[in-house]
């Protein structure tokens, strides 16, 4: 009975040394008030240090946390009070191994300004969100850290302008910044030939076949909660010319698998309540991030590739260099007047014939995509509703400005063929109505999914 009660006592003062092992870390370094302007002022001058370099943990907390039992993890967060029945529950619902992992971050999340009380207030809600973003945290890939900061929402209509600047002018700059500074570990990546020189023309990387990588672009402070980011202007200096919105510089834009953009770190945005913050108002979250030596690019070889998406992932591809021709086609058309046919020919194949043939490219496997998630049964209404509304926004402009510029005849056919075939799997059966939006080039048609 004796040796029992000693190897409790032992056991538990083994485990309170390591919660307090683990803790003592951030206690004289915790951040002080303005920690969200600290991070977005790092963005915004990329050699400043930020909080995941201010504030290395030393390699020995890892094993540390590695050797002691699962239990560990609960103490380490109920030390800085966070307990009670909804953290038991989803601390419970992760494996060892996840405990694991969430119990050697702890420490880095909790040096985070107001970490305990973001965590708190999900705990108020609904337990499936609170153990959403715990899960999401403990199964965060190497590279990305847990970060908190102001979201301050925006009015949709700036949003939209950051949106449409992206497309017309930082996202094309982002990819030829990419293709310039980074080609070695691009290609390392396992990106093929063809996607490099679709960066270095300003496009999103696909394969010759025009099927899409499983990569995104994020905003790290994200447009459409910038708060000043997202309203103030000033000129990128990693590539000049006139000044954009903060947000849309390119030390605010990172390359990262698809999977980790929409599975962990706007899953944790989405359990936060986001769409519910009012225009003008504040509210503290918690943010997956890439740390800093990631900030640029984060890709992962052995998920690396080029594949079929569903149809409005697969659009999405598509909708920049759409953008960029109609644009040009626009420019040429400045006063509603068509070139002469041989003009215009001369115009598409010097100016924009490499782009067009890439962009049908693009459609194209936007109709592969229907054709195979139709057949399989695997395409939601919202999907279809989504891509309908980038094609609206996109498709069609495009398919109209070729036609009204006096573009080739063959072009236009091709457009306008891949068009009907697409626009036969979006129109309801029955529908008499014209596939043609009721207003093509309204800006609130544009697809706004990837805030």
């Amino acid at each position: 009975m004796a040796e029992r009660t000693k190897d409790a006592f032992n056991n538990s003062a083994r485990r309170r040394l390591a919660v307090a092992a683990a803790l003592a870390v951030g206690v004289a370094t915790t951040p002080t008030e303005g920690m969200q302007t600290e991070y977005q002022a790092s963005l915004l001058a990329p050699k400043a240090a930020t909080p995941a370099n201010l504030h290395q943990r030393p390699e020995t907390l890892q094993t540390l946390a590695a050797m002691q039992p699962p239990v560990i993890l609960r103490e380490i967060w109920a030390e800085k009070g966070l307990s009670g029945e909804k953290f038991d529950a989803a601390f419970a619902a992760l494996g060892d191994g996840q405990q694991q992992k969430l119990a050697q971050r702890s420490a880095a999340m909790f040096e985070q300004q107001g970490f305990a009380d973001v965590m708190l207030k999900l705990a108020e809600g609904k337990q499936a969100k609170l153990s959403t973003v715990i899960e999401r945290m403990a199964e965060m890939p190497a590279g990305m850290q847990i970060i908190t900061t102001d979201y301050t929402r925006i009015a949709k209509e700036q949003n939209d302008a950051v949106w449409l600047e992206f497309q017309e002018r930082a996202e094309p700059a982002f990819y030829r910044h990419l293709a310039a500074t980074q080609e070695k570990e691009l290609r390392a990546a396992g990106l093929c030939d063809y996607a490099l020189d679709c960066m270095r023309r300003g496009l999103g990387p696909t394969n010759k076949e025009g099927i899409s990588y499983n990569v995104d672009i994020d905003h790290l402070v994200e447009r459409g909660g910038g708060g000043a980011m997202s309203t103030e202007k000033a000129v990128d200096p990693v590539h000049g010319g006139a000044p954009m919105y903060l947000v849309n510089h390119v030390s605010n834009l990172c390359l990262i698998m698809r999977d980790v953009h929409t599975q962990t770190k706007n899953v944790i945005n989405n359990q936060q309540g986001l769409g519910d913050i009012a225009v003008g108002e504040t509210k503290r979250i918690c943010m997956a991030v890439p740390t800093d030596e990631n900030r640029l690019m984060m890709l992962q070889k052995e998920e690396l590739r080029a594949g079929m998406q569903p149809p409005p992932e697969t659009s999405y591809f598509a909708l920049g260099p759409s953008l960029l021709i109609t644009r040009d086609l626009e420019r040429l058309m400045r006063d509603n007047i068509a070139p002469p046919e041989e003009h215009a020919r001369v115009f598409f194949e010097v100016q924009i014939e490499p782009t067009f043939n890439h962009t049908l490219k693009l459609w194209q496997a936007l109709v592969a995509s229907l054709d195979h998630g139709i057949e399989n049964g695997t395409v939601k209404p919202a999907d279809i509703k989504r891509t309908r509304d980038n094609c609206d926004g996109y498709l069609k402009p495009l398919e109209k400005a070729m036609a009204d510029a006096n573009m080739p005849k063959e072009a236009v056919d091709s457009l306008r063929d891949i068009s009907n075939r697409i626009y036969a799997h979006l129109t309801p059966a029955g529908d008499n109505k014209s596939a043609a939006p009721k207003a093509q080039n309204k800006q609130e048609k544009r697809n706004d999914a990837r805030a």
